[in-house]
């Protein structure tokens, strides 16, 4: 290691660190830039009296060793709370060697081999039944003011692919065209994302409309005095008041913004939507965060296999004829292989493993289902009956 390189790595970690976070937040990341702050307070914390002359010399493997134990003292039985601050703290070591052109020290990495055991949380998604409670409109007429605004947002997100708090924070009437399309890019991954806004979710923007107020929902901004709320305030003033109004509809889990998020997820995926979709509606970076995301928040598919595996092989009182069920469904066209058919109201036998249906609903664009060995796509809305 040249004489250069030494002394560049003798400079100071925590201005360098704050450095980074200034550029993040400068970019527009403010998420990124709100985390790594954490990370650097919190480092801050832990290094004392000595943080400012602390080098990146001075990072070696015991010494992040020691470093997560102490995370580990702070946040006990808190697992993700240590994996955060550690991958943060990582995060920022390896941005700072890339932006100052270092090598690591004789080609070893302080962080190899270690990481932090985490548990896995259940992400949280609301079933039919107490979604039908909070779209009730008589619980509306039942709350005080500031909840109606917190539903409302609540049901924004859920309305709009589970759009995240910060994103409807910062949303303006800028983003949304004349065609009643909104244009944005996500906070924390800078995914474009375009869609046309529900009926239901126009209401909802224009009640909260003010002349010469470029934010959609300005009362996420401010105060019971008027004063500037910053978005980590109000995100805690909404999730507030949704646990709250959870409780009172004894919603087993706590009621958060992001659990608008999940159910649109898992219902999406209940749905039989593709992967693909989903991942651009979340504005996910990659497939593979999508696919990791809805592993964690819905297992009805599963469920729904493993029971029909078990009717047909472990379950003695259950014959293949009690496995077709009628369905009755209205539709217009479908096609198959360019040969249009007409199905007027009639009644057709299928294979209840070919199509996955709640009690009763409308499904919308098109399914296919297989009756007598023969996959029809059908097209518009179906009614149908179990």
């Amino acid at each position: 290691m040249n004489n250069s390189i030494l002394t560049g790595y003798k400079c100071p970690v925590l201005p360098l660190f704050r450095e980074i976070t200034k550029n993040k937040r400068e970019k527009g990341n403010s998420h990124t830039a709100s985390n790594y702050e954490s990370v650097v307070n919190k480092l801050t914390m832990y290094l004392g009296n000595n943080g400012e002359k602390f080098s990146l010399y001075n990072i070696t493997q015991e010494w992040v060793e020691g470093y997560i134990e102490w995370l580990k003292e702070r946040h006990p039985d808190k697992p993700q709370t240590v994996d955060f601050y550690f991958r943060g703290f990582r995060a920022l070591y390896n941005k700072a060697i890339k932006m100052k052109k270092f090598r690591k020290q004789c080609g070893l990495n302080p962080f190899f081999g270690l990481s932090i055991k985490k548990t896995k949380t259940h992400k949280r998604a609301l079933s039919s039944e107490f979604l039908k409670r909070l779209l009730n409109p008589k619980l509306k007429a039942s709350l005080q003011d500031n909840w109606v605004k917190t539903l409302d947002i609540l049901l924004f997100s859920l309305y709009c692919r589970g759009m995240v708090f910060q994103d409807i924070y910062d949303l303006t009437w800028a983003m949304v065209d004349h065609d009643w399309q909104i244009h944005y890019h996500r906070s924390k991954t800078g995914q474009y994302i375009c869609f046309y806004i529900p009926d239901e979710v126009r209401e909802i923007m224009l009640r909260y409309q003010r002349p010469h107020n470029r934010y959609v929902f300005p009362f996420l901004r401010e105060t019971a005095n008027g004063h500037l709320l910053c978005e980590k305030s109000a995100l805690r003033r909404i999730n507030r008041h949704l646990n709250a109004i959870g409780r009172l509809l004894d919603i087993p889990c706590k009621l958060t913004t992001y659990v608008a998020r999940h159910t649109w997820a898992t219902l999406m995926l209940e749905a039989g939507k593709s992967v693909e979709i989903i991942s651009q509606c979340l504005g996910h970076s990659s497939i593979k965060t999508t696919q990791i995301y809805l592993a964690s928040i819905s297992t009805t598919k599963i469920d729904i296999e493993v029971d029909d595996m078990l009717n047909r092989f472990v379950r003695p009182n259950t014959s293949k004829k009690n496995r077709k069920t009628d369905y009755t469904i209205k539709t217009s066209h479908t096609h198959l292989n360019g040969f249009r058919r007409l199905f007027t109201q009639r009644s057709i036998n299928l294979d209840s493993q070919s199509l996955f249906l709640k009690k009763k609903g409308t499904i919308m664009n098109c399914i296919t289902i297989r009756y007598k060995d023969i996959y029809f796509f059908i097209v518009n809305k179906i009614k149908y009956n179990l």
